[in-house]
């Protein structure tokens, strides 16, 4: 849906503990969000000074003018007039929304649950179908309607079905036709859209992202049920991150056609996320938003190595026997509680690695890998390491610090790099696979 022609939804909305109806618009762009109009309401507050505009609202119930039920959550009004004197007059309110779901009225987001979930992603075509000069995972019917697909059982009652087929339109004068490419969510039992937007499509979101190396965010979202009313509901939001003019896919990276089971593939990729926890979006965030400030970015990847290392390589330098044995010397060498209490800190994590091994065990790991890119893994190490500690703690300055914006793009770039082979070796590739990923991802630009 382009900015240029949004949307257009008329309606009657309320409260929905207030059955005071007034007349609204909402006009809706995927890139823009959701604004809404409305004419003559109750949610103007009075007081001494006179009528005072409203504050956020959390739900407000509607309908079309077709009689379509409408829910639109957290409102925030952005400008109101009001017009005639006193209680007697009318107001107009603008406002935007984060979401607004056609053919239910509910409280939030948690209440809309339903055994089937179909939902479009910016990038999703590319990812099945393939980039401007390779073919991807699905094959596309060229003459009839038919649909490749491609179903992933991810556990605990969740299973995908990615599909990619021919759409062919017509009118007087022409016949056309484009791929189109859906993900479809089976759910025993269903869950909150917002749990799944969360737990399952920002990670399908983040692998499209991580095999097209080109941004991707939710383009459509609905909610379908097998009986009873409503038989579906529509899911209207902003996309995020923000849309933005990317190339086109020249070539996937991780291209699922090459790999035997690719609904295996999937599969560890969720399951490598549950692994890594919290800190996998770092990643994600530095990877698809080169605006960002170079420090900014640079400080991200290195807490995204530094947690994601933590996660998945746990064991600590000694044993818990030997990390106990030498805390209490320590504590008979520190008789005293007030000192003692001011290395506890530094003792009780004394016993993990440090940033620099970590490091020097993820660019090891990526540079056998690719025995083909010139670049001295220990001073890649000691520049991160060196540039990482000036930028945190402004104390001593290494050896190795990196400063200028060149230098500090580069270090980004490489260390994206570093990272994407170790999270696909970490899938199960081998280095020869993902060296063969690389070669094909950054083909055009070249590695840093």
């Amino acid at each position: 849906m382009s900015s240029d022609s949004p949307l257009v939804i008329e309606g009657y909305f309320w409260l929905p503990d207030n059955q005071h109806r007034f007349y609204g618009r909402i006009e809706y762009d995927i890139a823009a969000g959701i604004r809404l109009h409305f004419f003559d309401t109750n949610l103007t507050r009075w007081d001494r000074g006179g009528p005072q505009g409203p504050g956020k609202i959390a739900v407000l119930h509607g309908e079309e003018l077709a009689g379509r039920p409408l829910t639109l959550l957290a409102v925030y009004p952005t400008n109101w007039s009001y017009q005639g004197f006193g209680r007697d007059g009318a107001d107009s309110i603008d406002a935007f929304a984060e979401t607004v779901l056609q053919g239910i009225h509910v409280g939030d987001k948690q209440e809309l649950a339903g055994p089937l979930v179909t939902s479009s992603l910016r990038g999703l075509r590319e990812f099945l179908a393939g980039g401007m000069v390779d073919g991807g995972l699905l094959s596309v019917p060229e003459e009839d309607l038919a649909a490749d697909t491609l179903p992933v059982d991810l556990g605990e009652g969740v299973s995908l079905l990615l599909v990619a087929s021919r759409r062919h339109h017509f009118d007087r004068n022409r016949r056309n036709a484009d791929i189109a490419a859906s993900a479809q969510w089976s759910l025993d039992p269903g869950m909150p859209i917002s749990r799944l937007e969360r737990d399952y499509l920002q990670p399908l979101q983040d692998l499209i992202l991580f095999a097209t190396r080109s941004q991707s965010y939710i383009t459509s979202l609905a909610v379908q049920f097998e009986s009873g009313e409503p038989l579906s509901v529509k899911v209207l939001q902003r996309a995020y991150p923000r849309p933005r003019e990317t190339r086109e896919v020249y070539a996937l990276a991780l291209n699922l056609r090459n790999h035997e089971d690719p609904a295996a593939l999937i599969a560890a990729w969720y399951e490598l996320r549950r692994k890594v926890g919290p800190v996998w979006s770092l990643f994600f965030a530095a990877f698809d938003r080169s605006e960002s400030l170079l420090e900014d970015r640079l400080l991200g990847l290195l807490s995204f190595a530094e947690g994601y290392d933590r996660a998945l390589r746990p064991k600590a330098p000694l044993s818990e026997a030997e990390e106990n044995a030498a805390k209490d010397a320590i504590k008979k060498a520190l008789p005293d509680k007030r000192i003692r209490a001011i290395y506890k800190g530094a003792i009780n994590h004394a016993n993990t690695k440090t940033l620099r091994e970590r490091l020097g065990f993820l660019v090891g790991n990526a540079v056998s890998a690719l025995d083909w890119w010139d670049l001295d893994a220990n001073l890649l190490r000691d520049e991160l390491y060196d540039t990482r500690n000036w930028l945190i703690h402004w104390g001593k300055r290494g050896k190795h610090v990196v400063e200028d914006s060149q230098g500090l793009a580069d270090l980004a770039r490489r260390l994206i790099v570093v990272l994407y082979v170790n999270l696909l070796l970490e899938l199960g590739l081998s280095k020869e696979e993902a060296a063969s990923v690389v070669a094909s991802g950054w083909r055009l630009e070249g590695l840093p």
